[in-house]
């Protein structure tokens, strides 16, 4: 585990440099609605109920309006005392909650895999190791990025950390350089604008 990398989100969240809990994409009930009954679909589509990993799951907010649409779910993030708290607020439910730095551990299996609001927090090298950690790992991940809604240059670099690219004009695509992520086929399955910017979620299948 990258010890710089988990104390960076750690003293984000005690700090609540974001807000309560994950910030506004984890809060805001338009923002959550609207997620929820997007990304549903997709996963109402599937021939049975996938196993769902959620890499990145913060304040599980989003993760705990998933768990019924899933066989099996395990919820992972970087920062203990999150994961722990996680524990007490859900214990009834039917998932499972581990501690990982995603960029380096060895994952969950599972068919699905969610990064939410994840990647745009990270570094190119970050990215690039989440990714490759992944790839042979899941049919699908759903990836939501939040995003300029105009032109923008993609994959600007930047350091890890509670900002992301949209200062700089920028935003995470995986399929874009340095990543060029391969992928079997791609879906837009959610897009919620907020004022110049959006929040997308795309569905990649991988194999």
């Amino acid at each position: 585990m990258d010890n710089e990398l988990k104390n960076t989100f750690t003293q984000i969240y005690k700090t609540k440099i974001w807000g309560e809990g994950s910030g506004q994409g984890s809060t805001d009930e338009i923002i959550v609605n609207t997620y929820i009954n997007d990304i549903s679909v997709f996963l109402k589509s599937l021939n049975k109920k996938p196993k769902i990993v959620d890499l990145g799951c913060g304040d599980f907010n989003i993760g705990s309006k998933i768990i019924e649409y899933s066989s099996e779910y395990v919820a992972c993030d970087i920062v203990e005392f999150i994961i722990e708290e996680n524990k007490k607020n859900n214990f009834d439910a039917n998932v499972e909650f581990q501690v990982l730095d995603i960029s380096k551990d060895d994952l969950p299996l599972g068919d699905v895999a969610i990064i939410r609001q994840v990647l745009q927090h990270l570094s190119n090298k970050k990215i690039n190791n989440i990714l490759k950690n992944i790839y042979d790992t899941y049919q699908y991940i759903i990836i939501t990025e939040h995003i300029p809604k105009d032109k923008f240059i993609p994959n600007i670099d930047m350091s890890s950390g509670n900002k992301t690219r949209i200062e700089l004009n920028s935003g995470v695509v995986v399929t874009e350089s340095p990543f060029s992520l391969k992928i079997k086929d791609q879906k837009l399955i959610s897009s919620i604008t907020l004022g110049d910017t959006v929040l997308k979620t795309l569905v990649y299948q991988l194999h």
